[in-house]
């Protein structure tokens, strides 16, 4: 029993080392015509030794399995992609090219380790609670990011669009992201719609504001103030 402690210990560490592997930023639909070939998926390694990806593969979203002697560095990034020469061309980052392409429609994503083990899994989607193209990501040059690398990557509301801009416009539109880098966005709780009261403007621009209920609510405010006053004075 002794002989098979060290291929035990082995197997466990390796596979505790695997665990810390997440998706971390996706671009799926880059503002590209015809073939997208800036569709990436950042991998990040929140352990604090290298991971080995020797064998590991992506059995949903694309097709490819890593050779022998890939590795990510603690706290470092891997960048999987449609195109290495493209994302070398646009953002200065080494790539490894898959097979197939990601749905602009949103998909699931499964990465499993050289045993068939799951290492990170999740199913993005181009519709709310996911950013969307309203917030400038599905065509519209923004990748999503993960807006914390510890958070839960399997629900759309923990993911932003990315707002890095990286000073290239494709198709009339600012490519945003920041494959093989620290996400810039945050979790903090973001605003649903803002109102510029200057300019009248509102984001969504689809929304509308009932002011006739802020006016009743201003009209009784000020009833009720002036009841006080009249009471204070008799």
């Amino acid at each position: 029993m002794t002989k098979y402690l060290p291929i035990i210990l082995l197997t466990f560490i390796t596979t505790l080392a695997s665990a810390q592997i997440v998706i971390n930023e996706i671009s799926y639909n880059p503002p590209e015509a015809g073939q997208d070939s800036l569709e990436y998926i950042e991998l990040y390694n929140l352990g604090n030794t290298p991971a080995d990806l020797s064998g590991f593969s992506f059995t949903s979203g694309v097709d490819l399995t890593f050779d022998s002697d890939i590795f990510i560095e603690a706290n470092s990034y891997l960048i999987v992609c449609e195109s290495p020469v493209a994302m070398m061309n646009v953002f200065g980052v080494e790539g490894i090219a898959w097979d197939g392409g990601m749905s602009n429609g949103g998909e699931a994503i499964a990465l499993k380790n050289a045993s068939g083990v799951l290492v990170d899994s999740l199913t993005f989607d181009d519709n709310d609670p996911w950013p969307s193209a309203m917030e400038g990501t599905d065509g519209g040059g923004a990748s999503i990011e993960l807006c914390d690398a510890t958070s839960d990557n399997t629900l759309g509301a923990n993911w932003r669009a990315a707002t890095n801009d990286i000073g290239m416009i494709i198709n009339g539109a600012n490519v945003l992201g920041t494959p093989g880098a620290a996400n810039t966005v945050s979790c903090e709780t973001q605003a649903d719609h803002t109102v510029n009261a200057a300019g009248l403007s509102f984001t969504p621009k689809d929304k509308k504001v009932d002011f006739s209920k802020i006016e009743d609510s201003i009209s009784n405010k000020l009833k009720t103030r002036f009841k006080t006053a009249e009471a204070v004075c008799n």
